[in-house]
């Protein structure tokens, strides 16, 4: 039986907060930071929630989803578009060492995941602002 986790994240200038749905169990967390833009935030919270997630002992699930409401974040994380921000380039590096370090695929898109893959794998994937609990939680 495959199992299938989706992370929500979201960052703003002073906080990061992540909601992880494990089948019918929901877990929150918000954090705070020091001021930094909203882009770095974003990559940290997406960081924050994997590390979390794939550093409990607990059985790994097979299939990660990640959500954000952040279209360049999703696009940068699936090596899509470019990173300029050295410390932005750094966290998402770390994002996908984290990734393969733990045994998993990133997955570029709908199309890869359809045709190439076989679990476990990571995905990012867009969502509307409205639809992230995680936003939510910063306000």
């Amino acid at each position: 039986m495959s199992s299938k986790t989706i992370i929500y994240t979201d960052g703003s200038q002073r906080h990061i907060a992540y909601v992880v749905k494990d089948g019918v169990s929901w877990s929150k967390k918000v954090g705070k930071l020091h001021p930094m833009p909203p882009e770095q935030s974003e990559h940290l919270a997406v960081y924050e929630a994997l590390r979390q997630l794939l550093n409990d002992r607990g059985e790994k699930p097979d299939e990660i989803e990640v959500r954000l409401d952040s279209q360049v974040v999703v696009g940068q994380l699936q090596r899509k578009l470019h990173i300029r921000n050295e410390t932005v380039r750094h966290i998402a590096i770390m994002t996908w060492n984290l990734i393969h370090e733990r045994g998993y695929i990133l997955v570029q898109g709908e199309d890869d995941k359809a045709e190439f893959c076989v679990p476990p794998y990571v995905t990012f994937t867009y969502i509307p602002r409205e639809e992230n609990p995680a936003g939510k939680l910063l306000g």
